[in-house]
């Protein structure tokens, strides 16, 4: 049964009731009661977007009903209007963001209990491991493709076959099945 009342174009949803899109939907369904403030649905005009969301709880977007229960309640508990943040991060505890609240801002980390502030030092260090961890895949990248380039056989007669031992493969191969015939 439908519960909407029309006043010009504008549709709202009666009490007990929110107005998703063109449709009003029971406040107490089963799967959004439970995830909802207590008397959220009180009065009249309720939205989809006006939705008080329990604390423990996150959703996507505050235009859909589909709403669900964190992983890590503590990470979902509202604080951090401190940031003046809006869309799903407003549902966040102070310095969480992103799905279920698992990110950190900028200048955080997550822990256990957390997102917690990096210290200079901390920041130093992850970003000399950075370094260090570029620095070798660039290596290893660059010895792919010489290996790549020299069993193609590009490198043909130069000396990067020395260096990567490729034209001497074949050599090798052929002097062991000499010695056991």
């Amino acid at each position: 049964m439908r519960r909407t009342l029309k006043s010009g174009v504008e549709c709202f949803a009666l009490v007990g009731y929110y107005r998703l899109e063109e449709r009003a939907k029971s406040c107490g369904s089963e799967n959004i009661s439970e995830s909802l403030e207590e008397n959220s649905c009180l009065e009249d005009g309720v939205t989809v977007e006006s939705l008080p969301v329990k604390p423990g709880y996150w959703r996507d977007t505050v235009e859909t009903d589909v709403i669900k229960k964190c992983p890590k309640p503590e990470f979902c508990n509202k604080v951090s209007l401190v940031h003046n943040v809006s869309g799903p991060n407003e549902q966040c505890a102070m310095n969480h963001k992103g799905v279920y609240c698992y990110g950190c801002v900028q200048d955080y980390v997550l822990s256990s209990s957390g997102c917690e502030r990096c210290t200079e030092d901390e920041k130093t260090h992850h970003q000399s491991r950075m370094v260090w961890f570029v620095v070798v895949m660039v290596i290893l990248f660059m010895l792919g493709i010489f290996k790549i380039t020299c069993g193609a056989g590009v490198f043909e007669g130069s000396k990067c076959l020395k260096f990567l031992s490729c034209g001497n493969r074949e050599r090798r191969r052929r002097s062991k099945i000499a010695e056991c015939v």
